[in-house]
């Protein structure tokens, strides 16, 4: 940050990636936070389940590809 101090969003884009990954790291030792964000993770794949079981197509809504199944492909990508 010293050497680009004189950028002023660049400063406050770095304080914010500070302050994020400090509270990532503080949530990550928190066993009882860890299992509340596993269970609503699981009631949301739980969810996505029965709306693909409900609906005709391959596809979360229906017959087209949408960016719905984009953001879920990143995120069951990442979980995994």
């Amino acid at each position: 940050m010293d050497a680009n101090s004189d950028d002023v969003d660049l400063v406050s884009a770095y304080q914010s990636k500070i302050s994020k990954e400090r509270a990532g790291k503080s949530l990550a030792f928190d066993a009882d936070r860890q299992r509340a964000v596993r269970t609503e993770f699981l009631d949301m794949v739980n969810e996505l389940d029965v709306e693909l079981a409900a609906n005709p197509g391959p596809w979360i809504c229906g017959a087209d590809y949408t960016f719905a199944h984009a953001v879920w492909g990143i995120t069951l990508y990442r979980v995994h």
